[in-house]
């Protein structure tokens, strides 16, 4: 997999998402309410998949067609039997856990 200059600037970034989307108390909430399936969504250490991610990202903004690519900043993870919730701010979709602690941050291009 190659990795962009813009994917690894993302990235770095997420410093900088984390303090930000916990200032604002996470994202708004209206794009998706969903709860993973702990078992096929985590696997056996408890932990949420990285594809998972992209899938729940993909249910909250559905893609318009092929050339999608997306940046994901991983800021925590999600406990199994949690409600993940999606919103936008910033040009970002943002995934939170119920409580709003940021999840991740998603950018998408080719959208």
């Amino acid at each position: 997999m190659a990795v962009s200059i813009a994917s690894c600037t993302f990235r770095h970034s997420r410093l900088r998402v984390a303090p930000a989307a916990r200032a604002a108390g996470g994202p708004a909430t209206g794009l998706l309410r969903h709860a993973p399936v702990p078992a096929l969504d985590f696997n056996a250490a408890g932990l949420l998949y990285f594809p998972t991610f992209s899938k729940l990202a993909e249910m909250a903004d559905p893609s318009r067609g092929p050339g999608l690519t997306r940046d994901i900043a991983y800021l925590a993870n999600l406990d199994p039997g949690e409600t993940v919730t999606a919103g936008k701010a910033d040009g970002l979709l943002l995934l939170a856990a119920a409580d709003r602690t940021p999840l991740a941050a998603i950018r998408t291009a080719g959208h």
